[in-house]
């Protein structure tokens, strides 16, 4: 994908689809006004992402952001995309 988008316009997209992910799957409280942003910090070894939420992060958000981490993580290791309806990792 990076070769054909380009990485900066990559980055973009995956920020912007973490945004919406972490607004519209994960439990909100009842006004349903959830509003986050993301961002990143690069260094020369690693890419540093933030996420930020209008009132803070819940610790549902929390633990929605370490599974998803630890899934990066795997796919970045294995070079394998997982189905994730197939994915026990999301499954409490």
């Amino acid at each position: 994908m990076a070769s054909s988008l380009g990485k900066k316009k990559l980055k973009k997209k995956f920020l912007d689809r973490l945004a919406e992910v972490m607004a519209c799957e994960v439990e909100h409280d009842k006004k349903g006004d959830d509003v986050f942003a993301t961002g990143t910090l690069e260094f020369k070894d690693q890419t540093v992402v933030y996420v930020a939420r209008n009132e803070g992060l819940a610790e549902n958000h929390k633990k929605m952001i370490k599974k998803m981490l630890t899934w990066i993580r795997v796919v970045a290791s294995t070079g394998d995309r997982r189905d994730i309806s197939k994915d026990l990792m999301g499954r409490e």
